[in-house]
């Protein structure tokens, strides 16, 4: 494109944007057809023209045509981002913005217009969407390119009963809105399904809700399934001069308005971490400060309430094994989440018995199969659940059906015991772990790894074992942030000393991992990050194992799925982490479990495993005979399978005939020691 041309297109953009804020559409239309036909089909400022004239299209009733403006300027944006995954990390965030947007504008369109043809190209640009952006933040490769895929490639991938749920967070566009602002709203999800039945190949698209009433149910099963509490302490700050002046007004003794100032409040809920700007007056201040200078370490809940409004009680991030639930109790929050994400696509879900879900933002840390029916029964009774990262994977992973290498057992490691057995660690023995490692190892047929032997070289030199289980403790830290002036931390997330390195570290693969022999001598110590030898796994070095022909990941740990995440893109959890080194399923778990707990339905796992079942409905039949037997769902909910074999739609060989004979182990029930965490 020569200079002349490139200054005639900009000109043609400016006076077309002009014109749209003079509502002369027609005008405004050719001139930004003219633009678009003279900037090269990859240059960015040719999508800024197509955008416009979507939105142009729109106020003129075109909805068809403003469709087709959005999806090519999509395509000029996912081609420009396709090529960006080696790039900055700045550039790589820039690029998944705009991906965001321009998704934004399709979905909504697609919502407003309720056109087969505009829902299902809107489906395609999520699904390319959300591909792209994994790669951006992983700085992978991405596993499709950056033109649309084939809706008809996805459904032929289908079960015949199955039904893909493909849910997004997205900033939906406002069309009423002058065409010249930015008409965006507040977040919210929605959710596309696509079933596998000959008779109806229709893409549904359902809006689920405003995003932060969404993530705060999910908070609230979260702590309602696990018994654990889902906020935790953060920070407080505040300038010193607001301080002083709040202080100062203690004593004044006159009796106008009361004194306020502005306090900035950060805190985790549900993994992600929250940023609050509350007013607070002076005698709440000097209640707080009384709380801190007493060594408080937690916020109350009076305090909450008073701070910004939230009604929910926070706990000690240190318990790390709460009461005992009622037996299969579920209240009002998972029936809320239940009634906002399920009952919309009812007619759906009902028809299926296996459902494929690709998860968004915080819904990646949804129990889905303990959600109830009307009934109060699971969801799990009535279909098999299996999670992906979007709805072109099952499509475009390329890796092999099954490894060819020895399956490989891990259990039970030799933690260490930091300066004498008295000092507390967060990586206590699981005896239970190792009496699951044996089981597992008898199945496949081959030896457990255990105590001193159970070491991170062990798993950084491993070549695709064809299964691999981990029954250890597993980690997931939040980020904590320091403010630069005014009040100190509260409830600091990192009380181990090892473990304050990776609160602190920006990088979210250095705040989920796996534990092994002598990992809680480095937590003790903690002088640096783990290095090899350390007994540590964090997610970095879990991304680069050597796993590209696993056929299954199970690991019988705590919180392996979770992780930082935002709106497109997958958690940065341990669970990940192995998908990310080319294992094909992940049996993951979403909270801290206890060991005796998670022995029972792992051996219930495998022996359905080896009867020939898939892994995610071997693992449904696991926490449907949980659930059968009166169980709570904080002892089977939290464990999730990601990943779809390559042979969904045959049994899974996980050994030879010879080895099948073990199904008939007894299942003795034993008591529940502390979390596998």
């Amino acid at each position: 494109m020569d200079d002349g041309a490139a200054d005639r297109a900009s000109r043609l953009l400016h006076h077309g944007a002009e014109l749209m804020g003079r509502d002369a559409l027609n005008e405004a239309d050719v001139a930004l057809r003219k633009a678009a036909g003279l900037f090269p089909v990859d240059d960015l400022r040719r999508s800024t023209c197509l955008e416009k004239l979507g939105k142009i299209r729109v106020a003129r009733g075109k909805l068809e045509q403003a469709a087709a403006s959005f999806r090519s300027s999509f395509t000029v944006v996912a081609a420009n981002a396709y090529r960006e995954y080696t790039g900055s990390l700045e550039v790589r965030r820039i690029a998944a913005s705009w991906l965001g947007e321009a998704v934004g504008l399709s979905v909504s369109l697609a919502l407003m217009a309720s056109n087969p043809k505009i829902t299902a190209s809107a489906m395609r640009q999520v699904m390319t969407w959300k591909a792209i952006t994994a790669a951006l933040t992983k700085a992978e490769p991405p596993r499709a390119g950056p033109l649309f895929p084939r809706l008809s490639e996805t459904w032929s991938r289908l079960p015949a009963d199955g039904v893909l749920l493909e849910f997004l967070r997205y900033a939906p566009h406002d069309f009423t809105a002058p065409l010249q602002s930015a008409g965006q709203l507040p977040d919210r999800y929605a959710c596309f399904a696509l079933g596998g039945w000959a008779d109806d190949r229709r893409v549904t698209l359902v809006d689920i809700g405003l995003a932060k009433e969404i993530d705060d149910c999910v908070a609230d099963v979260r702590e309602e399934m696990s018994g654990l509490a889902s906020y935790h302490g953060g920070c407080v700050s505040m300038p010193v001069a607001e301080m002083r002046r709040l202080f100062e007004a203690e004593d004044d003794g006159s009796d106008g308005p009361p004194v306020t100032a502005q306090m900035q409040v950060t805190y985790s809920r549900s993994h992600q971490l929250i940023e609050h700007t509350v007013t607070i007056d002076a005698v709440s201040f000097r209640q707080l400060m009384w709380d801190l200078s007493n060594g408080t370490s937690t916020f109350r809940q009076e305090q909450l309430h008073r701070l910004y409004g939230l009604q929910a009680s926070v706990g000690k991030t240190e318990n790390p094994d709460p009461p005992e639930p009622p037996s299969n109790v579920r209240g009002r929050a998972s029936h809320a989440l239940a009634a906002a994400v399920l009952e919309p696509l009812r007619p759906l879900v009902a028809r299926a018995r296996r459902v494929i879900i690709a998860p968004d933002s915080e819904l990646w840390l949804a129990p889905f199969a303990a959600l109830p029916h009307t009934d109060g029964s699971p969801w799990l009774r009535d279909a098999t659940l299996t999670f992906v990262n979007h709805g072109l994977e099952p499509t475009t992973d390329d890796s092999p059906a099954a490894g060819t290498g020895d399956p490989l057992v891990v259990a039970d490691p030799a933690f260490g015991a930091p300066d004498g057995e008295r000092k507390r660690t967060l990586f206590a023995p699981l005896p239970h772990a190792r009496e699951e490692g044996k089981f597992v190892a008898s199945l496949l047929g081959v030896g457990v790894t255990t105590g001193p032997d159970a070491t991170d070289a062990l798993l950084r030199n491993v070549r695709s074992p064809r299964v691999l289980h981990l029954a250890t403790h597993a980690f997931a830290v939040r980020r904590r942030e320091v403010p630069s002036r005014g009040l100190p931390n509260v409830n600091h997330l990192g009380r181990f000393r090892g473990f304050e390195l990776l609160t602190h570290s920006d990088k979210p693969w250095h705040r989920c991992g796996v534990a092994l022999a002598n990992a809680a001598l480095w937590e003790s110590k903690g002088e640096s990050l783990p290095k090899p030898g350390d007994g540590l796994l964090l997610g970095s070095d879990i991304a680069g194992l050597s796993l590209r022909d696993t056929t299954l990941v199970v690991l019988s740990a705590c919180e392996t799925g979770l992780g930082e995440v935002g709106a497109g893109d997958v958690p940065w959890s341990a669970g990940h982490a192995f998908r990310q080194a080319g294992a094909r399923v992940v049996v993951m778990s979403l909270w801290r479990v206890p060991d005796g707990t998670t022995r029972t339905v792992i051996q219930e796992f495998y022996r359905r495993l080896a009867a020939g079942a898939s892994p995610a409905h071997a693992l449904q039949q696991a926490q449907r005979k949980a659930w059968s037997e009166g169980l709570h769902p904080r002892h089977w909910a939290a464990f999730v399978c990601l990943g779809v074999p390559a042979h969904t739609l045959r049994p899974f060989a996980l050994v030879p005939s010879q080895h099948r004979h073990c199904r008939g182990v007894a299942r003795r029930r034993r008591g529940f020691r502390g979390p596998r965490g």
